[in-house]
């Protein structure tokens, strides 16, 4: 398992860093005013430990940092998803529940999407398609 962040984790640490940053807060205001404790936020500014925070703290950290609601939950989220998947739900919630390995992930949705276009190709609707 490496210690290398996930570039999602790394954006959205810099975003703290830097909106903390233009607002002249230190990380210890931060956390005196309702955010992570200081440790943790500098954890999260180096892009780690962000499976540690809930919701709940996402959400007064952002109200801390006077970010709008739902920032950092897009900031994470934006960059989680591989490109291949592209916009379509079904298979984004697939990538969201699987607890594989990455690459094994990605094996299993690939095939998915071959067999929803063999369903396609063979005049079945995706709609009928009950797979994802």
């Amino acid at each position: 398992m490496s210690n290398q962040p996930a570039p999602e984790h790394i954006q959205a640490g810099r975003l703290i860093r830097d909106r903390r940053n233009d607002l002249g807060l230190t990380q210890a205001q931060v956390a005196a005013e309702g955010g992570p404790s200081v440790k943790l936020l500098s954890q999260l500014e180096n892009g780690h430990r962000w499976d540690s925070l809930s919701a709940r703290s996402l959400t007064r950290l952002e109200k801390v940092l006077q970010l709008p609601k739902n920032t950092l939950t897009t900031q994470l989220s934006a960059a989680a998803y591989p490109e291949w998947i592209g916009e379509d739900l079904g298979l984004r919630r697939i990538w969201d529940i699987t607890e594989l390995p990455e690459h094994e992930r990605e094996i299993a949705i690939r095939s998915l999407i071959t067999y929803r276009q063999a369903m396609t190709d063979q005049g079945m609707p995706k709609s009928q398609d009950r797979s994802a």
